[in-house]
C-alpha cells in the first residue's frame, strides 16, 4: 500500500473518530447534519456488500467493517440516543435530489453492468456529494463548531490524499480509474470552497502579501537555475498558492476579509528587512540579495496575522490550524539545519538565525494552541 492511500485512510478514520467523540463527549449532535450521515451510511453499505463475496486482506476487511459500523452507530446516536439535540430545523437539504440522479448516473456510467459493480459505482458518485447537506447546514447557521470543523478538515484531507494516491498509482502501477478520479476531484473541490470561505475569516491579508513577496523574491532563480523536479514543483506551487490566496482574499471573497482589524503597517517590516538584506548577505549580487531579503522577510511575515489575532482576541479553529502548521514548518527546519550540520557539515547563519527568530514568534501561539484548540475550543487570548 502506498503512503498516500494509507494517509487518506487514516484521515478518514480520524474524521469518524472525531465525529463520534464529539457526539459522545458533548452528549449532543448539534451542528452535525443527519442527512449527510444517512448518505455516508448508504455509501458504505452499497460499496462494502462485497464483504460477503470477496476477501482482499485483513486490513481491507477491518476498515470496511469499521466504516459501516461507525456510520450506523452515528445514525443511532443522532436519531435515537441524542435525538433531542439534533438540529433538524437547519438540516433541511433534500437528499432525494442527490440520490436519484446519482443512482441514474451509476446505471449509465459504470465499468460493468452487474449488481455489485453498479452499487460500487453508485457509492463512488454518492460519496462525492454526500457532504453537501453538512455544508448547506453550515451555510444556513453561518458557523461551525470547532470540533465540526476538525471533522470536515479530516474528511477533506482524506479526499485530497486520495488524489495523490491516484497520481502515485498512475505513475507507479499504470493504474487509472476515471470514475473514482473524477468523483474524487468533484468531492475535493466541494471541500475546497468550504475551506476558503471559512479560512478567509480571521486571516491577515497583510501577512499573505508578505508571503507572496517572500516567495517571489526567493524563487526568481526559477528562470536561471534548475535543481530538481521536486524543487521546481514546490517553488511553482508556493508562488501560485500565495497569489491565489491574495486573489481569493482581495477579489473573490473580499466581503469576508476583516480589514478593520488587519491594520499592521507592513512597510515597517519591508523597509528594515530590505536594508538588512543589503548590509548582511552572502554575496552582493541581485539574486543573492533577493534570496536574503526573502529569508529575513519570512521570519517576520506572520506578525500582521499575530497582531490581528491580538486585536480580535481570538482565532477561528481553522485559522489556528493554519498558524500551527506554519510554525511547525519552521520548527522542523531547525531540526533540518541540525541534521545538515552533523551529516553534511553545512551551516548557513542567515537562514538559521532568521528561522530561530521566526519560530520564537510562534512559541506563545503554540502553547495556546495545544492547551485550547486541541481540546475543541477557539483560540482566545488571555486578558
Amino acid at each position: 500500500m502506498n503512503p498516500f492511500r494509507l494517509g487518506g485512510d487514516l484521515s478518514h478514520l480520524l474524521a469518524i473518530i472525531i465525529l463520534l467523540l464529539k457526539i459522545w463527549k458533548s452528549r449532543s449532535c448539534a451542528g452535525i447534519s443527519g442527512k449527510s450521515q444517512i448518505l455516508f451510511a448508504v455509501t458504505y453499505t452499497a460499496r462494502y456488500l462485497d464483504l460477503v463475496t470477496n476477501f482482499v486482506s485483513v486490513y481491507n476487511t477491518t476498515m470496511k467493517i469499521f466504516f459501516m459500523a461507525a456510520s450506523y452507530g452515528t445514525l443511532y446516536l443522532m436519531y435515537m440516543k441524542f435525538k433531542d439535540t439534533y438540529d433538524q430545523t437547519h438540516d433541511t437539504f433534500r437528499i432525494e435530489f442527490l440520490v436519484l440522479p446519482v443512482a441514474s448516473l451509476a446505471f449509465l456510467v459504470n465499468h460493468e453492468f452487474s449488481v455489485l459493480e453498479i452499487l460500487w459505482t453508485f457509492s463512488i458518485y454518492l460519496e462525492a456529494v454526500a457532504i453537501l447537506p453538512q455544508l448547506f447546514m453550515v451555510s444556513k447557521t453561518g458557523k461551525a463548531e470547532s470540533i465540526t470543523s476538525h471533522y470536515l478538515f479530516a474528511l477533506g484531507s482524506y479526499r485530497a490524499l486520495y488524489i495523490l494516491n491516484w497520481i502515485f498509482r498512475y505513475y507507479m502501477e499504470n493504474f487509472f480509474d476515471p470514475i473514482a478520479v473524477v468523483a474524487g476531484i468533484v468531492q475535493t473541490v466541494l471541500y475546497c470552497d468550504f475551506f476558503y470561505l471559512y479560512i478567509t475569516k480571521g486571516i491577515s491579508g497583510k501577512s499573505q502579501i508578505l508571503f507572496a513577496l517572500t516567495y517571489t523574491a526567493r524563487y526568481l532563480d526559477l528562470l536561471t537555475n534548475f535543481v530538481s523536479v521536486y524543487n521546481t514543483t514546490m517553488k511553482i506551487f508556493f508562488l501560485a498558492a500565495s497569489y491565489g490566496t491574495l486573489y481569493l482574499m482581495y477579489m473573490k471573497f473580499k466581503v469576508t476579509y476583516d480589514q478593520n482589524h488587519d491594520t499592521f503597517r507592513i512597510e515597517f517590516l519591508v523597509l528594515p528587512v530590505a536594508a538588512l538584506a543589503f548590509l548582511v548577505n552572502h554575496e552582493f549580487a541581485a539574486l543573492e540579495i533577493l534570496w536574503t531579503f526573502s529569508i529575513y522577510l519570512e521570519a517576520v511575515a506572520i506578525l500582521p496575522q499575530l497582531f490581528m489575532v491580538s486585536k480580535t482576541g481570538e482565532a477561528e479553529s481553522i485559522t489556528s490550524h493554519y498558524l500551527f502548521a506554519l510554525g511547525s514548518y519552521r520548527a522542523l527546519y531547525i531540526l533540518n539545519w541540525i541534521y545538515r550540520y552533523y551529516m553534511e557539515n553545512f551551516f548557513d547563519p542567515i537562514a538559521v538565525v532568521a528561522g530561530i527568530v521566526q519560530t520564537i514568534l510562534y512559541c506563545d501561539f503554540f502553547y495556546l494552541y495545544i492547551t485550547k484548540v486541541l481540546k475543541g475550543k477557539n483560540l482566545t487570548l488571555p486578558v
